[in-house]
């Protein structure tokens, strides 16, 4: 089972860090990139990582809108236009697609697929979500080898629909179709839910909540730290570096004691 840790980008990779550094960090290790974050400095590090999934960060930039807090100004065809040409740009082969169809409609979504195949000369790993139907995701899955399984309703936030993951990775698996599970946090369920690859961002709460991460062999353990005003750390920093090289640890033990993937 892959673990790819996101955020890595945005929330690690500085314009003034050194080269080497970045390659030492990156090697060996899953990362999950949002295009809705990607900088040009970024791209030169992508080839670094042992293997590279891309989000096109539609759902991060629509949520605010779709909650009232922003004017809703969303253009997604042009949005993913410039997605198109950065995966096809940075020859990305695992690239997400725009599951918008919630919120845009289903033509709008439609033609964001068809212009993201068309410019790519790929097919993007596809996403199911509760509103697509159970049967939509009975017959993706007996098309497709790989895709994603989202556990989270736009604009409600509604989990429920983790109680029935068990079941989607299982029938998936009878079909020979994997299954990634996305933006799932909750490691300690790995053992009981059959994904083939997750992506998490857990890595990064230890600034936020004043702890620092350390890997015990098979589980990454949490440790309070002296807390600043704002209960975030002095040395932001270096935890940022220190719990990313901590979990990698983890994807490693999750990539060769659960069956691999690839």
């Amino acid at each position: 089972m892959r673990i790819y840790l996101s955020s890595f980008f945005e929330d690690v990779l500085g314009k003034n860090m050194k080269r080497e550094e970045a390659e030492f960090l990156l090697k060996d290790a899953y990362v999950l990139a949002s295009f809705a974050y990607a900088k040009p400095h970024h791209e030169q590090y992508y080839s670094c990582c042992k293997d590279l999934l891309v989000d096109s960060g539609a759902f991060t930039i629509m949520v605010p809108r779709i909650r009232g807090n922003k004017p809703s100004t969303f253009d997604a065809r042009s949005y993913c236009k410039k997605y198109a040409e950065f995966v096809k740009k940075n020859k990305i082969d695992k690239f997400i697609e725009l599951d918008i169809e919630g919120v845009v409609g289903f033509d709008v979504y439609r033609d964001c697929l068809h212009e993201l195949q068309d410019i790519t000369g790929k097919d993007p790993i596809y996403v199911f979500h509760k509103w697509r139907g159970l049967d939509y995701f009975k017959e993706l899955v007996k098309q497709k080898d790989y895709v994603c399984l989202g556990d989270v309703d736009v604009a409600t936030r509604n989990k429920a629909q983790e109680l029935y993951f068990s079941w989607f990775v299982d029938y998936a698996h009878q079909n020979n179709c994997k299954v990634h599970g996305l933006a799932f946090t909750q490691i300690d369920e790995l053992t009981h839910i059959p994904f083939d690859s997750v992506d998490s961002s857990s890595w990064t709460v230890g600034i936020r909540y004043a702890s620092v991460s350390r890997f015990n062999g098979h589980d990454v353990l949490k440790y309070d730290c002296k807390r600043t005003a704002t209960r975030r750390l002095v040395h932001d920093s270096i935890v940022k570096r220190h719990d990313f090289l901590e979990w990698k640890k983890l994807q490693q033990y999750f990539d060769t004691e659960y069956e691999p993937i690839w």
